[in-house]
């Protein structure tokens, strides 16, 4: 036996089996036959040193952090997953770490063949995304558009997101062949109960994964500089009660669609039928969009999330 050991309980007894173990990197084995000692013993006593504080573990890296925000995000918002990137501080925006982030996410998913079709929405996210993608060749995989599309940022609209995904992956895609907005609430029931939208709407609906981006009010979003009808303003929409749009539809603070002629005259996936569906994950980042995405996280509209370590904490703050 190890001289001068009185007992196995010992505080001695304990630190001097954590630093053999934590810091001298030597095997429980190792330890027992250095000390004279059982393994169990060794075993035993090295979890009654972390049962007692005597060793803590601390490890010098921000994607520790990024971990405890993403376990927090998971139990502060009932979400399935959260995936949390490391922010450029010196961007205006964060699309491309989460982005990045998001390719890292469909990275994964798509090396265990987890999805047999994939909707999008639109974004600069989603296309730095695209971007990181490994190509592949997936013919079975289709990728579908979620809402209508714009005539400008045809790169990045819901067109060109869901075509360059397909290219990418080497797989098919289908789109909602019509403008985000329709002029009146008329046009936009009767094209939707057409059968061939309908039957779009149902593809996209019944999607394995759904990718989803977020925008606030300010003229940083894309479809307040560039999507919006030109009878209807941010400003209007905030009066109404908007904090941001998902999908097209523009949100209240409480995930919940205002009371807007607008939300009457948009091409896509009602919000409403969002939790339902097999997987929604929403990509979004920035202070500013901190508000809808809180809406959206507290409306239960995504069982994911993937943003950056800012917006996280920010997120987890109020």
């Amino acid at each position: 036996m190890a001289s001068g050991i009185v007992s196995e309980d010992s505080e001695e007894f304990l630190v001097q089996l954590a630093w053999l173990y934590f810091v001298d990197g030597m095997t429980q084995s190792e330890i027992a036959e250095r000390l004279g000692v059982t393994r169990l013993r060794v075993n035993r006593g090295i979890g009654l040193a972390r049962a007692r504080g005597l060793v803590r573990v601390e490890m010098a890296s921000p994607f520790a952090a990024a971990l405890d925000l993403q376990a927090r995000l998971v139990e502060r918002f009932g979400l399935r997953f959260a995936r949390v990137g490391l922010a450029d501080r010196g961007a205006d925006d964060g699309h491309q770490a989460v982005g990045a982030a998001l390719a890292y996410f469909l990275e994964e998913g798509l090396a265990r063949n987890a999805w047999g079709s994939i909707g999008v929405s639109w974004g600069l996210t989603i296309e730095n995304a695209i971007r990181a993608l490994k190509p592949r060749s997936l013919p079975e995989l289709e990728v579908v558009s979620l809402i209508g599309g714009t005539v400008s940022g045809l790169r990045f609209n819901t067109f060109g997101v869901a075509a360059n995904l397909a290219q990418r992956l080497g797989a098919r895609h289908s789109v909602l062949p019509a403008p985000i907005y329709f002029e009146t609430q008329a046009m936009a029931e009767a094209v939707m109960a057409s059968r061939p939208f309908h039957e779009q709407i149902r593809k996209a609906e019944e999607a394995d994964l759904a990718i989803l981006v977020t925008g606030d009010l300010s003229d940083r979003s894309f479809l307040v500089r560039d999507g919006l009808p030109a009878d209807v303003t941010a400003e209007d929409l905030a009066r109404a009660g908007a904090v941001g749009d998902l999908l097209g539809q523009f949100l209240d603070a409480e995930g919940r669609p205002i009371d807007h002629p607008i939300n009457r005259r948009v091409v896509g996936v009602p919000v409403a039928r969002l939790p339902a569906m097999r997987e929604v994950v929403l990509a979004a980042a920035g202070p500013h969009k901190v508000p809808v995405i809180r809406a959206q996280l507290g409306a239960g509209l995504a069982h994911g999330l993937i943003t950056d370590d800012v917006t996280a904490e920010l997120l987890l703050a109020a």
